[in-house]
Formats: C-alpha cells, sequence, structure tokens
C-alpha cells in the first residue's frame, strides 16, 4: 500500500509509519556498421594522452569541478545527456548514438556529436573524450562515479519531463495545503498530537504521537540543493495488550517547485523501540527517482489522477545490540488518488472546515487511505486506513503552527 508525500500532511505518516513497523514486529540494436571517425577513437583507446589542448584542460577543470567522488553507479546514457547540457558548445547535436564497440577486448559505449566530438565510456566506468575539442588527443576525464553525485543533481533540469512524467498540475493550488513559499520558509515550526487507534486480527491497539517539526533551511541530499526539514515523533502505545513505545527522528529533503508546489527528493529516518524486548534501532533512507511532486493538490473537488512514484529504500536495523543485514530495494508504486469533497467534521470535539482525499493502489482496491486536510494548512484533521481485515485511525488532538494554534 503506498502512500503520499506531501508536506505537513506527511507528518501524520511519521507517526503512523512508526506504529505500523511497530505492529509488524509483533535499447535498440547497434548499427551494423562503425564509422571511421568512430574506429579512429577505437584505436587510440589502449593509451591515454595528456593533451594540450586549452578547450580540453578548460573541459577537464569544470568536470574536476563537478565531481563529488560519489560512489554511485552512472549509465553511460546518463553521463553523455548531462555533459550535452551542462558543455552544450561541445556536444550538442547528437550525430552517433550510444553504441557500443569492442576494441582489444574492452568494450566501451560512445556517444558522437555533429562538430567531431566524441565521449566514451568503458565497462568499469572509465571516461573518455576525442574529437576538435581535445585537439583529437584521446583524453581520461577520470571515472563515471566521480560525476554522480552532479548527474544526479542537474538530472531535473537535463530531463524535466522525468520529474513530473505522470501528473502535471490541473490547475493551481486548490487550498487544501500550504503553498511552499510558506511551508518551506527557514523557521517554519508544527507541534500536533494524534490519537491513534487500530483494530487488526491479531489485536486492537491504541496510543498517542506526538510529533515536532522544524525547516531548518537549506542543504544537501544526493547531491542536489534542498530544504531540509526535522522531526521528532514520540509513540506511545498498547498493541494486542502489549506497550510498544518508540521514538524516531529524521529529516525531509524537499524543493520548492513552480505554483507553489512541493517537491519530496527524499528522507532520513531513524526510529528507536525501547519498549520491545531488547529492543531495537532501525534507519531508513528513502530516495525518490524522479522526485514527487504533490501535484494532488492542484485537483478539484471530483477530480482524479494517478500517481507512479520509484524509490530506492535502504533500511539497517540493530536488534538487541546486534546488527542485521542491511537491505536496499529500489521499488515502483501506483496510488490512485481522488480529491472526494469539501466538508465540514467533528473531530474530537472540534470542527474543521476539510478538503477529503481518497488514495488507493489500483492493484489492491480493498486497501484505501482516507485523510481530511485542514483547509489552508494540509495537516489532517482524521486518516483511516483499511488494508484488508485491518482499520487504522488516527485523529488530531491539537496542533500549533508557528505557536498558533489550528
Amino acid at each position: 500500500m503506498t502512500r503520499s508525500l506531501r508536506p505537513l500532511s506527511r507528518l501524520s505518516w511519521v507517526a503512523a509509519a512508526a506504529l505500523t513497523l511497530l505492529t509488524a514486529c509483533g535499447g535498440g540494436e547497434a548499427p551494423s556498421a562503425v564509422p571511421k571517425a568512430v574506429s579512429d577513437m577505437g584505436q587510440r583507446m589502449h593509451t591515454l594522452s595528456a593533451g594540450s589542448g586549452s578547450v580540453a584542460d578548460e573541459l577537464r577543470r569544470n568536470m574536476e569541478m563537478a565531481s563529488l567522488n560519489s560512489t554511485t553507479a552512472v549509465s553511460a546514457k546518463d553521463l553523455f545527456d548531462w555533459a550535452q547540457y551542462k558543455f552544450p558548445d561541445l556536444f550538442r547535436t547528437v550525430s552517433i548514438p550510444d553504441t557500443p564497440f569492442v576494441y582489444e577486448g574492452v568494450t566501451y559505449t560512445i556517444r558522437g556529436f555533429a562538430n567531431g566530438n566524441y565521449l566514451g565510456l568503458t565497462q568499469d566506468g572509465k571516461v573518455f573524450g576525442l574529437g576538435p575539442f581535445t585537439n583529437f588527443q584521446l583524453l581520461g576525464f577520470g571515472n563515471a562515479a566521480d560525476y554522480a553525485a552532479q548527474v544526479q543533481a542537474d538530472r531535473c533540469l537535463v530531463n524535466p519531463a522525468a520529474c513530473n512524467p505522470n501528473n502535471p498540475p490541473a490547475g493551481p493550488l486548490n487550498g487544501c495545503t500550504l503553498p511552499a513559499s510558506t511551508a518551506l520558509a527557514t523557521g517554519t515550526r508544527l507541534v500536533a498530537e494524534w490519537v491513534y487507534s487500530a483494530t487488526t486480527p491479531q489485536g486492537n491497539g491504541s496510543g498517542e504521537s506526538r510529533v515536532e517539526s522544524v525547516v531548518e533551511g537549506a542543504a544537501t541530499f544526493e547531491g542536489q540543493s534542498v530544504i531540509r526539514s526535522r522531526s521528532k515523533t514520540t509513540n506511545v502505545t498498547t498493541i494486542a495488550g502489549m506497550p510498544v513505545n518508540s521514538t524516531s527522528e529524521g529529516s525531509e529533503y524537499l524543493q520548492a517547485a513552480d505554483g507553489g508546489l512541493v517537491r519530496f527528493i527524499g528522507s532520513e529516518t531513524e526510529v528507536v523501540a525501547s519498549s520491545v524486548p531488547g529492543g531495537f534501532t532501525t534507519r531508513v533512507k528513502v530516495v525518490a527517482t524522479p522526485p514527487i511532486l504533490n501535484t494532488e493538490f492542484t485537483l478539484a473537488v471530483g477530480q482524479s489522477l494517478t500517481q507512479t512514484e520509484t524509490t530506492t529504500t535502504t533500511t539497517t536495523t540493530l536488534a538487541s545490540g546486534f546488527p542485521l543485514p542491511p537491505s536496499t530495494v529500489t521499488g515502483t508504486s501506483t496510488e490512485r488518488i481522488t480529491y472526494e469533497a469539501r466538508e465540514s467534521i467533528t473531530v474530537r470535539g472540534r470542527t474543521f472546515d476539510t478538503c477529503r482525499y481518497k488514495s488507493f493502489d489500483p492493484a489492491l482496491p480493498n486497501a484505501t487511505i482516507t485523510q481530511w486536510y485542514i483547509y489552508g494548512v494540509g495537516l489532517p484533521a482524521r486518516s483511516v486506513t483499511v488494508d484488508g481485515t485491518s482499520t487504522t485511525t488516527l485523529e488530531l488532538r491539537s496542533a500549533t503552527l508557528n505557536g498558533s494554534p489550528i
């Protein structure tokens, strides 16, 4: 079951995620002929030349500045696309698409350009250049991994459509959340308390969650410029008659997008469950590729969208003092989101003007999440998750935004 990623409203899911965790613990064919210029490049691939061309030297300096010594893998396509974006005067019109080429038992991928320049990448990640920009001397430009962080940071500029491939905004913000200028303003502080209840085949659960968050300001994450929001969540719960308490601290990495929207880049969270026998600490890092844009808050009442999200999640756990093997999983999920109604609801004796949203995975239509976002704020007054025979409810008991009651 997926869950939407939204400013402020996501904080309820910090609590819900920790509670859920605790409950769970009880391309095309190659050309047939290789052009002569490509062959010439291959003939030189076994020798690196120092080169003395000023253009090549300048390119080398620029690429070295871009290098952040990341160990993340970079594909030939990603690297060559980024080079075209970064150095358009050198790599503009493609004359030879990415082409495999074998020389002296080594396989390279090369891309040729109309001005006679070429880029090459070996299977073990070494980068080469050849052409007028190198005075026709084969030059090495380090390793593809050296540019991984910058390639990642610029990917939305290199290919803007990839950052929101499914859902362009349906219109302006609909008022059901805060605009980015407010939600991501440095110093924005939220304190919220929810009451939790759950009914599951394993037993019922109840408890409280308190979330404190503050927008700290500019930071970097995965080589990108982001805004960091830090939060602390405290859960005091009873599940199937057993006390299961936890605290979690973490950071979300966000960007302001056009139209007041917010782009989710990733997060890092540490959950400590001290009341579980032996105790455990779980650290979770999530990276969204591409970033996730909260376009559901541009829907009008009755409108829907289908959002596909791809994330890489790395989890490490320390159980009873012993580290468990870490896991890294990349997965794609799909969520159908509908803005069902604008309605007034009463929660724990208080009445709120809300936007009611429902979301579900089309492959699991009987598992749904319904949230009532406080209009103009984007914080859920109530959230109900139904997953098979289990139902989980969070209700807002109190909240303040920058010291003012919500």
